[in-house]
């Protein structure tokens, strides 16, 4: 998404119960800058 995009801020909201382990590894494999935001 963020290579078709490259002017768009990606940000991730979840809560504390998501999964988000697999979207990090991803994000980390890929080299595209990510925001966080957890509400826990």
């Amino acid at each position: 998404m963020a290579a078709h995009s490259p002017d768009t801020r990606l940000v991730y909201v979840a809560d504390r119960e998501a999964d988000l382990v697999p979207l990090m590894l991803q994000e980390q494999d890929l080299g595209t800058p990510v925001d966080w935001l957890v509400l826990a």
